[in-house]
Formats: structure tokens, sequence, C-alpha cells
């Protein structure tokens, strides 16, 4: 299986580029979000690449971050959404937004997305929401202690260590924690969605 290509960048769509590595031209399927993160046509590239095999037919999907290609592997999982779906998701907002969205169980941001109706909507909530979690701190799968210490409690250091995992930088994670009035009694997942509520407004 091809898990990352570097190399030549011949063309370039919105959701199509070849690539070419040691002479031999790759056709990849990529998001809006990779599209628009490739340098020049010329210029080398480097893409995470899904290939998928169906019915004989073999596809390749191009990602700019190894966290876009683990969002859409698991955006396939769910019954009833396929490699171009999933693609279309994430062309319709940054995968940080996507796992934000599923995890608030923001039905009217995710329903916004080209070719996602309610129902579908409603699946990717309820089969992705505690693998995003999961994804998001180790933490809630009796992982390891986070290797920082901020000093504000092991409730803070694990939700930054969360927040952190979703892509957010360090100085806005804290920025938002600090204004969720952690309590002992509060889960790490709430602690966490009340920190995305703060990161959303």
């Amino acid at each position: 299986m091809i898990a990352l290509l570097q190399g030549k960048l011949i063309h370039k769509s919105p959701e199509q580029l070849i690539l070419n590595v040691n002479g031999v031209g790759y056709d990849l399927a990529v998001s809006q979000n990779t599209y628009r993160s490739l340098p020049p046509e010329g210029e080398e590239a480097k893409l995470y690449v899904y290939t998928h095999v169906a019915e004989g037919v073999l596809a390749l999907y191009g990602f700019s971050t190894s966290e876009e290609k683990l969002l859409f592997k698991k955006l396939i999982s769910v019954s009833g959404i396929g490699p171009r779906l999933g693609l279309a998701i994430l062309s319709g907002y940054a995968p940080q937004e996507i796992m934000e969205a599923i995890l608030q169980e923001n039905l009217i941001k995710l329903t916004s997305i080209s070719g996602i109706g309610k129902k579908t909507a409603e699946r990717l909530v309820m089969e992705l929401k505690d693998k995003l979690l999961e994804l998001a701190s180790p933490v809630l799968e009796g992982g390891s202690v986070p290797i920082f210490s901020s000093g504000k409690g092991r409730s803070f250091d694990d939700a930054l260590s969360a927040l952190l995992n979703l892509g957010y930088n360090r100085s806005t994670a804290e920025q938002a924690l600090t204004r969720v009035a952690i309590r002992p009694e509060m889960s790490l997942e709430h602690i966490i969605k009340e920190s995305l509520s703060v990161l959303a407004k």
C-alpha cells in the first residue's frame, strides 16, 4: 500500500493532481484544503496517501497532513460515507473545524456541507464522537500523563493535551481553558466540550 509520495507536481486542480515520482505519474484525488496548501506546478510536493481498493479499482487520495489523512480514514469508516463524500466533507471545513462540529454535535454546521443531510450528520456524531475524543486525548483511554505541566492541576493539563492534539496552539488552548470554570467533579470530556465552545466563539 502507498502511504506517502514525494515528487514534482505536474498538474493540479481543485479535485485532483498528478505527482511525478521518479518518472512515474501518480493521479491523486485531493480535498480543497490540501489543494490550497499545494505549491505551484513544477515544484516538489509531499503528500500522505490513502490507497483505496474497491471492485478491482485502485484509487489514491492525497493529504497535506497526516492529521487530515487520519480524519479521512475515520470519516469513511462511517456507514454510508465513501471516499468521495469523505473528501467533500474535508473540503467543506478545515479538519479541526470538522472535529469540533462532531464533538459538539453541531448538526447545523455538518449539514451545511454539500452532500451531508441530517441523517448522515447524526451518523457522523453517533459513530465518531467517542473515537475523536480518544484521538484528542490518550488520557481518555487510560494513556500516559502529559509530558508537560502547567502547574494548574491534572484536569487542566489533560484538557490542554487534548486541545493540542486537536491542532490548537498552546497559547490559544490555555486561554480557552482559563475561561472554563474547572471543578473537581467535572469529567475530562465535559472540560473539553466547554473549551471547544469557548474556542468556537
